[in-house]
């Protein structure tokens, strides 16, 4: 069953966004995963919290899919790069049953 990752992040030094920008993608990609959608500009509808800068949602075909991609050695500098300029939250969700 499909699965999302949901990332919301806040930038705090940009120096790794180019270079994970042009190759993330395509590991995302190679993983069977698909941005469903990526804004800059989040509108918050409820809660206390900041708003973040960035809120992307990506999915895979399952919640193992979207593990190995993340676990990846391929992924791993860019998420090392990633955790060293930005502040980020992942959570990894199922998708919902039809009734």
């Amino acid at each position: 069953m499909t699965a999302y990752m949901v990332v919301i992040l806040d930038c705090t030094d940009p120096a790794w966004v180019a270079d994970y920008r042009a190759n993330v993608p395509g590991l995302i990609e190679k993983a069977g995963g698909k941005y469903m959608a990526l804004s800059r500009a989040p509108i918050q509808l409820e809660g206390d919290g900041d708003v973040p800068q960035t809120v992307a949602i990506v999915s895979y075909p399952s919640v193992e899919a979207a593990q190995a991609f993340f676990a990846s050695e391929e992924y791993r500098p860019y998420a090392e790069a990633r955790k060293r300029g930005a502040v980020t939250t992942i959570y990894l969700v199922d998708e919902v049953p039809p009734a």
